[in-house]
């Protein structure tokens, strides 16, 4: 069994250039994973909600990590990811600078937040 070293750094919510638009939230996390003492690399991984269900209970589509080949456990990584998200975000305008529900796009949020979780030996459950 392999450890793995999830270090979250920042989100970047509801992005145009990812895909945005009036029915989708994109947002991306930017992280350092590192597996079983290895260097750790620096990953990014998306983050979709639809927009009208954008709540702290909604359904979120965490991506795996983009241009990531090693050994994984992605539902540990989804459930990391999620609970960084909805600490980082909390609802659809947890994050309005104008303290109402005016959706903020294009928002970095930088926030460090560690996690770890084994990845399993057997390729087939990666």
């Amino acid at each position: 069994m392999r450890r793995a070293v999830l270090e979250l750094k920042s989100l970047h919510r509801d992005a145009a250039e990812l895909g945005s638009d009036e029915d989708v939230v994109v947002s991306r996390v930017f992280f350092h994973l590192r597996v079983s003492g290895e260097a750790p690399r620096r990953l990014t991984a998306d983050v979709r909600q639809i927009a009208r269900e954008a709540h702290p209970g909604a359904p979120l589509e965490v991506g795996r990590p983009i241009d990531y080949r090693g050994p994984f456990n992605y539902a540990a990584f989804r459930r990391c990811v999620e609970a960084y998200y909805r600490r980082l975000v909390g609802g659809p305008v947890a994050d309005s600078p104008h303290g109402d529900s005016r959706r903020t796009r294009d928002h970095v949020i930088g926030a460090p937040m560690n996690f770890s979780f084994e990845i399993p030996d057997d390729p087939s459950v990666w």
